[in-house]
């Protein structure tokens, strides 16, 4: 069964969505042709919504996944280009770090974390 919840905070087309610790992350994305760098976490116990830290770099269109209590933003738009870069939320921080680079710049992809 369906059943509606609380709306999001900002709207958003394009972004990372993920699930970490029984909540849902939302982050990134587009508003309006701007590419975001915000995210929102969803807790359904609370049924309610949280901004979170901004990411170090805007993105869309880009793999978000949940892997060791951190999630994983790779590659996508970032601003005006393909990007490489691979950052790491940490959600007791609140904070993102860049974490790397793939090979080869990527956008519009799926990703998942496999343990």
């Amino acid at each position: 069964l369906w059943s509606e919840v609380a709306p999001i905070t900002i709207g958003r087309i394009l972004p990372g969505v993920a699930l970490l610790n029984g909540k849902v992350y939302v982050v990134g994305g587009e508003l309006e042709s701007c590419i975001m760098g915000n995210g929102e976490c969803y807790d359904p116990r609370e049924n309610s919504w949280t901004q979170i830290a901004c990411m170090i770099e805007t993105r869309c269109e880009f793999g978000l996944c949940a892997l060791n209590n951190r999630l994983y933003a790779i590659g996508g738009w970032v601003k005006e280009d393909i990007g490489r870069s691979i950052e790491t939320y940490d959600p007791i921080s609140n904070t993102w770090k860049l974490h790397g680079e793939l090979p080869e710049p990527r956008f519009s992809m799926g990703v998942v974390a496999y343990e």
